[in-house]
């Protein structure tokens, strides 16, 4: 249910006018990695991460992993046959796969490369980290629950690889000329670095909308004056942006949801909350639930 909002608008005295030369030197993005499956499944992603190679004249670095499942731990009989069997198969079934996904990123007319692994979840979570440390932003489609494919690779890129992610959903409309982009702010490391690394796109968009939703009766004061600090920041980045202050919501994630659809955001960027621990990765609970509802874009650093 929608509530009142309250735009902030900085002091005449402290309004930071937009710089037009900000514009001239734009930062971009020059490589985006993009995880593919070699299913139908890549359509979205691939068409999001096109599209922004498009916009910044980006190389897209392809990353397709094929899970090869693991013969059982056990000294018996027929295991050594068993773990050949699966490897050959697994192999055959990747070079399948590696030849769909390449035909996909092919069909996008940019640059690309594409690159394979077989293996089981750590291999795809060490992988995915080496190619997201060399990349601007990694692609990847929404994950599902207990994803053997998607949730380690999305592991891989924020939590061993501090990198950006940009989650896809299956559903999501073709990624548009991105007008307007919400942030889902907190005064926290990860939202800092999480705007640091949208930059590009905060500057091509017509409009940024940072959203604050109280957690508690006490937030929606205390974060007006780091609020305003961000904005203000951002201006002198060139990047045209308003601010908005939320009452308190019993699940924030909805709050944040509600304030995407009143506003017309493409996308919504916002700090990822959690950890990663003996391979099992924990997420902070808005987190959590942005992943599993949302239907447009996220924008996600740790």
């Amino acid at each position: 249910m929608n509530q009142s909002v309250m735009n902030e608008v900085l002091p005449d005295d402290r309004q930071e006018p937009r710089q037009e030369g900000a514009r001239k030197t734009a930062h971009r993005f020059a490589d985006l990695g993009v995880h593919v499956t070699g299913t139908e499944s890549d359509a979205a992603v691939v068409s999001a991460a096109a599209k922004l190679g498009e916009m910044f004249g980006a190389h897209l670095e392809g990353l397709l992993t094929n899970h090869i499942p693991a013969p059982p731990a056990v000294a018996a009989p027929g295991v050594d046959a068993l773990a050949a069997d699966l490897r050959r198969r697994g192999t055959e079934t990747g070079n399948a796969l590696f030849a769909k996904a390449k035909e996909r990123l092919d069909g996008t007319g940019l640059r690309s490369d594409l690159r394979r692994v077989d293996g089981v979840a750590l291999d795809f979570i060490e992988a995915t980290a080496r190619l997201a440390r060399a990349t601007d932003l990694f692609a990847i489609a929404q994950p599902g629950k207990n994803d053997v494919m998607m949730t380690p690779v999305l592991e891989g890129v924020l939590f061993n690889a501090g990198s950006a992610a940009l989650i896809v959903p299956k559903e999501a409309a073709e990624l548009g000329e991105l007008e307007t982009v919400l942030i889902a702010w907190r005064d926290t490391p990860e939202c800092a670095r999480a705007i640091a690394a949208a930059l590009p796109l905060l500057q091509r968009a017509s409009q940024v909308v940072l959203v604050s939703i109280a957690e508690n009766g006490s937030d929606e004061e205390r974060h007006r004056e780091p609020a305003a600090d961000t904005a203000r920041h951002l201006a002198r980045h060139g990047v045209n942006v308003e601010v908005r202050h939320v009452p308190r919501w019993k699940h924030p994630a909805e709050g944040i949801l509600d304030q995407a659809q009143i506003v017309g955001a493409g996308l919504i960027v916002l700090g990822a909350y959690g950890h990663s621990r003996l391979r099992e990765m924990i997420l902070g609970g808005v987190t959590r639930e942005l992943l599993e509802t949302s239907r447009l874009p996220l924008f996600m650093v740790h």
